[in-house]
């Protein structure tokens, strides 16, 4: 039993090893890739960097990972967590997202308000990456933003109704007036209500 519990011990220091080997390989890579993907999602002047932190060996390896960011040049790298706002948290995840797509083979991505925190000419920025994006995988997005929302080539309209006391929620596709209704609405126009 002693020599079972020692060959299963070489096995995980050896599994261990071989994801650190590829760990340490593919951190500075990875970094490079988002931080180029940050600067065409209106983060130009953002850093971000992979740190692999040593351990002694858990379950998830011998090092822990961590990712140091700063949005603004000249400001050091902390973790992510603890610095970055919302707006930079769903562009940080587009970057990744998107890199990963590319790597993984996937076919459709699906973002659930990947432009939140965000306004103006970044929700544009956004917008117009996304539908770079679908030029290559299906995209599917929701948004409450008319600058990405324009830049769609299908468009549903999700709404929530109460019906026989229950919230009911209704997805409708929308075709021409209907879609340029919906963009009123969502700017905020009081004649679209």
């Amino acid at each position: 039993k002693q020599k079972e519990i020692e060959v299963k011990k070489q096995t995980c220091q050896a599994i261990g090893k071989q994801l650190s080997f590829k760990r340490k390989k593919a951190a500075n890579p990875l970094s490079s890739l988002i931080i180029s993907e940050l600067k065409q999602i209106n983060l130009e002047k953002a850093d971000l960097q992979i740190s692999l932190e040593e351990h002694p060996l858990t379950s998830k390896g011998f090092e822990s990972i961590r990712f140091l960011f700063s949005a603004n040049r000249g400001h050091p790298l902390i973790p992510l967590e603890e610095c970055a706002s919302g707006g930079e948290l769903s562009r940080v995840l587009l970057a990744m997202k998107t890199i990963l797509a590319e790597k993984e083979g996937s076919n459709t991505l699906v973002f659930d308000e990947i432009d939140s925190n965000v306004g103006g000419r970044t929700a544009t920025v956004l917008g117009e990456k996304l539908r770079l994006i679908a030029e290559k995988k299906q995209v599917i997005c929701v948004t409450h933003f008319v600058q990405v929302a324009r830049l769609a080539t299908a468009h549903f309209a999700v709404t929530k109704k109460e019906e026989e006391g229950k919230a009911v929620t209704h997805i409708e596709k929308l075709f021409d007036k209907e879609r340029e209704a919906e963009y009123e609405r969502m700017a905020g126009r009081p004649e679209s209500f």
